[in-house]
């Protein structure tokens, strides 16, 4: 964890487990923090600690990354593709250790003769949805894993979808999820683009412990997890959810959606990101139904795992809870003034 001290560091990290709602101090024993910065050569680490680390891990869960769909891929090398080089090198030094690299199913990009994106791994042509520098930097990493394999590391690329809050709970970060993003942005504006796509919702704890489960799995039979929700669910039908708790929005035809964004201003969610939808190649929304991911769900099913239910019970609790968290604007209350005509 970043940081200018160990102290500094375990603050961050209690910060984030309490914003999180896990209680640190049940299990802290577990938990040994390392103080580093993946935007830093060999991870941050001085050497002493770089040396202890190869002799002490037997496994490397690839999660870190600059996540941000604006910046171009030259701002995020170091965070985003240096740091898997970093990675591959620990897990190499001194002996083998297992390597699982969270990507995202928008860089997949090997696709079969129907046209579906298959459960490999990345293709020499840049997938569609290399359309900003995170998801190109994502495709490259994916290379330099893919090339570890090839030369016997013991590694596996995990792609997940659109990750939603906890499944009991709804518990997440918002404000972090460039999907919300457009949801609350629409929900201001009052309109939401008619996009044509087959949405995903994945419980972020459904997706944890999936993660874990299939990689340490001894009948792990792949190399590449496609973690999504393949059970259908339109974008039309989840936004739409908006309007059974109390909103009032219409779909527009994408066009008009994005000419209305050009009159925003930072009150509204999408400021900060608006050029990214004002062109309309870069409208995806993690289109799922060409996705292939038989592979993974018979690794899922010899864990004893099953893809949660994506229905309107879902789609309300998880919407409810962005109103409950202040995400989304409060819905406008009907108004109770009468009207009369003589």
């Amino acid at each position: 964890m970043r940081g200018s001290s160990q102290d500094e560091a375990e603050q961050k990290l209690a910060l984030s487990l309490l914003n999180n709602r896990i209680d640190y101090r049940v299990d802290n024993k577990r938990i040994r923090l390392v103080v580093g910065d993946l935007e830093k050569p060999l991870l941050g680490l001085d050497i002493s600690q770089f040396e202890k680390l190869s002799l002490e891990l037997d496994a490397i869960y690839h999660n870190g990354a600059h996540v941000n769909h604006v910046y171009d891929y030259k701002y995020l090398f170091n965070a985003n593709v240096r740091s898997t080089l970093d990675v591959l090198h620990l897990a190499t030094h001194k002996k083998n250790k297992s390597v699982h690299y969270i990507s995202t199913l928008s860089a997949a990009s090997k696709f079969n003769e129907a046209g579906r994106l298959i459960e490999d791994g990345p293709a020499e042509i840049s997938p569609a949805f290399v359309n900003n520098g995170y998801n190109l930097t994502k495709w490259i990493s994916e290379h330099l894993i893919w090339q570890a394999i090839s030369r016997g590391i013991d590694a596996t690329i995990v792609r997940p979808g659109n990750i939603s809050g906890h499944s009991l709970t709804d518990l997440c970060q918002p404000d972090k999820n460039r999907i919300l993003l457009v949801l609350k942005g629409s929900a201001q504006l009052g309109i939401a683009p008619a996009w044509d796509a087959t949405f995903d919702l994945c419980p972020v704890d459904f997706l944890a412990k999936a993660i874990i489960n299939c990689t340490l799995s001894d009948t792990r039979d792949t190399k590449v997890l496609h973690f999504h929700n393949p059970t259908p669910l339109d974008w039309t039908t989840y936004v739409m959810g908006l309007t059974r708790i109390g909103y009032e929005i219409q779909l527009v035809d994408p066009g008009l959606w994005r000419s209305r964004l050009l009159d925003i201003d930072e009150s509204n969610a999408l400021y900060n990101v608006v050029s990214f939808y004002l062109d309309e190649n870069n409208e995806d929304i993690g289109d799922i139904s060409s996705i292939e991911h038989s592979r993974t769900e018979s690794t899922l099913q010899k864990v004893g795992m099953t893809y949660p239910k994506k229905d309107n019970a879902l789609i309300d609790r998880n919407l409810s809870y962005l109103v409950d968290c202040g995400f989304l604007p409060l819905p406008r209350q009907p108004s109770t003034e009468r009207s009369f005509v003589a």
